[in-house]
């Protein structure tokens, strides 16, 4: 979730300008996406038994993870960059800010509530995700292979309690992006009636 997330941010950034070779570029960061799991995920496994990698988790599960996640965070921050005035960073750089305060300052607060759509995205893609990380994750194994290990042995009570925490997580996650999202729309309003009163 977060190195999708800030892959995106970065790539979503870069494609505001036209580059060379931006368009094969754009093609295969949402590849990624395209292609099927299966396919993803043997890939990834045939290519680290190659290569004498050991398969777990944090490593090969990983990167399929990240491969897959990326195009929709960089889909996400690429609309919200769209929508984006490069006026205020034009500001800001006029009166002698530096790049890097100018993001920090200008930037990320203005483009804030895209981020946190794209980690939202990346994390429900990701902790949904079957096929890229039963290939790509070797003898680990993660919640959904967990229990789809335990559903073709026997049907578990405890199947349905992770049921109700996932689903519970999910909601306290949506419930904390609506909150986000109702602050910053107060705080554009607030802002705005600043801006009209002076």
């Amino acid at each position: 979730m977060v190195i999708s997330t800030i892959l995106g941010v970065l790539a979503a950034n870069a494609f505001r300008r036209r580059f060379l070779g931006d368009r094969v570029a754009f093609g295969l960061i949402l590849l990624g996406m395209l292609t099927p799991g299966v396919l993803v995920g043997l890939g990834i496994a045939l290519l680290a038994n190659g290569a004498g990698i050991p398969r777990t988790w944090w490593g090969t599960g990983l990167a399929a993870h990240v491969v897959y996640t990326l195009p929709f965070s960089f889909l996400v921050m690429t609309v919200v960059f769209r929508r984006f005035d490069p006026v205020l960073e034009d500001a800001a750089a006029s009166l002698g800010v530096s790049p890097a305060r100018t993001f920090r300052r200008v930037t990320f607060p203005l483009i804030s509530p895209g981020i946190v759509s794209s980690m939202l995205f990346a994390f429900t893609l990701s902790y949904d995700e079957f096929a890229r990380t039963l290939f790509s994750a070797g003898a680990d194994a993660t919640l959904p292979l967990a229990i789809y290990g335990t559903f073709t042995t026997e049907i578990h009570p405890n199947l349905f309690a992770f049921g109700v925490i996932t689903t519970l997580f999910s909601l306290s996650l949506l419930a904390v992006y609506g909150a986000l999202m109702a602050i910053t729309v107060m705080r554009t309003k607030r802002h705005a009636i600043q801006e009209e009163i002076a």
